[in-house]
């Protein structure tokens, strides 16, 4: 027999349920609902915390944790594909503050600062389900077949171009004139940047099947066929990538101004950034 907390029926409980896009299809050690839903609880006080401390947002941390926290069903927040994350962020935001966020955006036409309350169910609503699978046929008659980024690779590429982009502007600071040295230092950075991107679309590859029903799944491979292929068939493929990773939530919110001399109307985008989002139910 298990004893029982005295507390334990005051603990958090889930406040909705949610679909994500990819349905488990890319990441299925899920734990999900008979009807394929995740329960969504609030967030605790420790995941508030989190979102305050700008390294763990930087690499990723804080949102990962965030998620293991209020879902879960999720085993491994970083292994989800990124069109997952700002549904999920999104489901957190509204069982820990309610449906209705209040957003600010200024009018482009007379400047004047619009707050306006958003209902986030609506946006929700909006998520766009994923395929079970995508491909892409190349010229050469071979099909590749391509899943959306992970979040770890995503923050893996951000992380990357904030540090490459810190390090040229030190050294622009630093350096007056250009030498071979400044050069070299930049031409690093560019080539370092390249084979990020390659390796990023490796990672994206599930399988290659040739003309004659031969499959390669080795990630090796897969990393080779990329470095010899030109750049024609890359591009193709990384086109492709790029329309996966898009499919999200519709973030386009329409605003009236609300100056009575003006009522211009315009589009602003919500940013679902943890800092200023969850604050801003808070």
């Amino acid at each position: 027999m298990t004893n029982e907390s005295k507390l334990s029926k005051y603990y958090r409980a889930p406040k909705l349920y949610v679909k994500i896009p990819s349905q488990g299809a890319f990441n299925p050690d899920m734990e999900q609902s008979m009807s394929g839903e995740l329960a969504v609880m609030a967030m605790t006080g420790r995941d508030e915390v989190l979102t305050k401390n700008p390294d763990a947002l930087l690499n990723g941390e804080a949102v990962v944790s965030i998620i293991k926290s209020c879902v879960p069903g999720i085993k491994d927040p970083a292994l989800l594909p990124i069109t997952d994350t700002d549904t999920l962020l999104m489901a957190i935001r509204i069982a820990s503050s309610g449906d209705e966020q209040e957003i600010s955006s200024n009018c482009p036409k007379c400047k004047t600062e619009n707050r306006v309350t958003i209902n986030m169910r609506n946006i929700l609503s909006t998520a766009k389900m994923l395929q079970p699978a995508y491909s892409v046929k190349l010229d050469t008659g071979v099909t590749v077949f391509i899943k959306p980024y992970t979040y770890a690779m995503q923050t893996e590429a951000a992380l990357a171009a904030f540090d490459e982009t810190k390090a040229l502007q030190t050294l622009a600071k630093e350096t007056t004139e250009v030498s071979a040295s400044a050069m070299s230092v930049y031409n690093k950075s560019f080539n370092k940047m390249a084979d990020m991107s390659v390796s990023l679309l490796a990672r994206s590859i599930m399988k290659i099947v040739t003309p004659d029903g031969d499959q390669e799944n080795n990630p090796t491979e897969i990393l080779n066929f990329l470095q010899n292929i030109d750049s024609k068939a890359a591009k193709q493929i990384d086109e492709k990538l790029a329309e996966i990773n898009s499919l999200n939530i519709e973030k386009k919110c329409e605003i009236e101004c609300q100056n009575e001399s003006c009522k211009n109307v315009w589009t602003t985008e919500l940013d679902i950034n943890p800092t200023d989002f969850f604050a801003g139910g808070s």
